[in-house]
């Protein structure tokens, strides 16, 4: 019995850790006026006791062993224990480390020590966190563990075997028993239907308070499980049968099972009196639409996005293809929506929806440029297969690149893009790095004029600095090229945000869309645009460059096409109509629209990973 009490104040150990968690995340995190809930504490309960049990699994098993057998393995037992403990302080240490950076438990960011820039990423967090304190303090918690764990192995081994433990019967029933409720735990809690999944974590109408709601062991086991099935599954979520059912749904009777015959366009007329000389389309790092809302434009964040927004076409109602950078720059290089593929997993082939194809089919010469360095997720190599011509990160543009931590500030970047000298049209993507961690612009020394006495403000001032950077380029090069157009939006909604507001799922996936240039007052695209998706920025960007007839393939819908789009945006998580992003962990979303993001994803899972010619239905059965 000594075993089973060993075994019980290791779960009773681990359920505190992972409850811990929780209530660290609720003080440090939770919004103002946040509503805890008897269901909410339950469900959160019921997860940490399926974490728990999990953990305390392998020593059970031991403990059977010892049951029936005999082993002892008192000295497995006791460094098992102190191991998972140790592992599950490290898991709710960096988790809290996360939150404060993602506002989120685990997800696929986690994976960006593996899949990102590792030593900008390093420099990062040793510059944000106390690491020596951490690692002091994790020091101190082996040592307490290893003592602690010696206690008690010291203590038990002194408590007597009752007597009917002699007996088979008696000893097969106890460990009935204990399995029973081992199991039972591991299932949440209960033995009947299915055990608790990610489905379970609506529980209030809080995003908050959900998003707390599982351990944060069950959230990287998920990401875990992602991470694999992306990279070594052949399909995602569907069958491939499936496939061609899908792009009937969205595009209706297709029959094509070639998704470049499907999403093929044709440029109806010339959307502008001439051929622009120039088009810089910029992808702004946490280029975020929530500060251009009517009732957050006091916080004064984007103010020459909102002073472009009253003489250009703009929107602040665009829903961005994924939640993270290389998410929606290899959409926008590769011309496919994201469909929850790694960085490391995504396809590296030219893609035959790539704009950068098409628009040098248009005669441009194609630009990319990063401030950063081109090794990021291999960036600079997945460009130049699909069709770009020339490729400038970073260190190519200032002498000073690897001063900061992702490479060149915004004003170094454009500074060095307007110093070229262009002789011919040019196409050319630039993706800026200043609004992220660690948030280390010297903002007085720039001029803002907004409170910067707090150090989560400082953070969010760099929205400032960037739509800063973004106007004053903006200004600079129409000036130096009239008749160039310059298109505008966001890698993915910013992560940081004034501590009085709760980051609702609507905040959290919508970016901003401005297209500026003389031309574009002169084309039919309307100065107020509403909800779209962010691909549709793509057949936007060709129809403003295309001649009459132009044939090209894209996933988006054109801003100037007559025809409205016969579906609401969506991405992976969710779906956007009535002014709100409906997730799909919400009741919101009806099946047919669930339905539609299916397919919607499953499409482009099977073009990013297999290419645009779809499987015959019947041949594959």
């Amino acid at each position: 019995m000594k075993h089973l009490v060993r075994d019980a104040v290791l779960f009773f150990v681990l359920l505190a850790i992972y409850a811990l968690n929780r209530v660290i995340l609720f003080v440090a995190y939770a919004p103002e006026d946040t509503t805890v809930t008897f269901s909410w504490l339950v469900r959160s309960l019921r997860f940490d006791l399926m974490t728990a049990a999990y953990f305390t699994l392998p020593a059970l098993v031991l403990t059977l062993v010892c049951l029936f057998t005999k082993f002892r393995l008192t000295g497995l037992k006791k460094w098992y224990g102190i191991f998972i403990v140790l592992v599950s302080i490290v898991i709710v240490v960096v988790n809290v480390g996360f939150f404060s950076e993602y506002q989120s438990q685990y997800n696929h960011w986690v994976f960006g020590i593996i899949f990102d820039d590792r030593k900008a990423i390093l420099s990062t967090i040793w510059k944000q966190y106390p690491i020596v304190w951490i690692i002091l303090g994790t020091s101190a918690a082996i040592a307490l563990i290893a003592w602690g764990f010696q206690k008690l192995f010291a203590r038990t081994e002194k408590l007597a075997e009752p007597s009917f433990m002699k007996y088979l019967p008696a000893r097969a029933f106890v460990a009935l028993a204990a399995l029973f409720v081992c199991v039972t735990l591991m299932r949440g809690g209960k033995l009947s239907g299915r055990p608790l999944q990610a489905r379970d974590f609506v529980v209030t109408n809080s995003d908050f308070l959900n998003g707390i709601v599982p351990s944060p062991a069950f959230c990287l086991k998920q990401e875990i499980k992602k991470l694999l099935t992306a990279t070594f599954a052949k399909n995602g979520d569907f069958k491939p049968e499936e496939l061609k059912g899908f792009a009937d749904t969205l595009y209706g009777d297709c029959g094509s099972l070639d998704l470049r015959e499907i999403l093929k366009k044709h440029t109806a007329k010339a959307a502008l009196p001439q051929k622009p000389s120039h088009v810089f389309f910029i992808i702004g790092e946490g280029y975020t639409a929530w500060p251009t809302f009517e009732d957050m434009r006091h916080y004064n964040l984007m103010p020459q996005t909102l002073r472009l927004a009253k003489t250009f076409p703009f929107s602040n109602t665009v829903l961005a293809t994924g939640g993270g950078t290389m998410d929606s720059t290899a959409a926008f290089i590769s011309g496919i929506p994201y469909c929850s593929l790694p960085g490391g997993a995504y396809h590296k082939g030219a893609s035959d929806f790539s704009p950068a194809k098409f628009m040098r089919q248009l005669g441009y010469e194609t630009f990319f440029y990063y401030g950063g360095h081109m090794s990021w997720h291999d960036v600079g190599n997945f460009a130049k297969n699909n069709f770009f011509q020339n490729i400038v990160g970073g260190e190519k543009m200032s002498a000073d690149f690897g001063q900061v931590e992702w490479g060149v500030r915004d004003a170094e970047l454009f500074d060095f893009i307007l110093a070229q000298q262009r002789d011919t049209a040019s196409f050319n993507l630039i993706l800026t790095v200043s609004n992220h961690p660690p948030f280390d612009v010297d903002l007085e020394k720039e001029g803002c004029p907004n409170p910067l006495s707090d150090p989560h403000d400082r953070k969010l001032q760099h929205h400032w600095y960037a739509d800063k950077e973004i106007g004053r380029f903006i200004d600079s090069i129409l000036k130096k090229y009239p008749d160039a157009i310059v298109i505008v939006t966001g890698d993915h909604a910013a992560r940081i945000y004034p501590k009085e507001l709760e980051f609702t799922a609507r905040m959290s996936n919508l970016v901003p869309l401005l297209i500026a240039g003389e031309l574009a007052t002169r084309s039919e695209l309307p100065r107020t645009i509403g909800a779209i998706s962010w691909m549709d920025a793509i057949p936007t960007l060709i129809d403003l460059c295309a001649p009459q007839g132009f044939e090209y393939a894209a996933w988006g819908h054109s801003l100037l096409s007559k025809d409205k789009p016969a579906q609401a945006p969506k991405n992976p998580w969710g779906i956007f109509y009535d002014d709100q992003f409906h997730t799909l962990g919400s009741a919101a979303p009806s099946a047919q629209d669930r339905e539609l993001v299916r397919a919607y994803i499953a499409l482009a899972y099977w073009c990013t990973r297999q290419g645009p010619l779809l499987p015959d239905p019947q041949a594959v059965k």
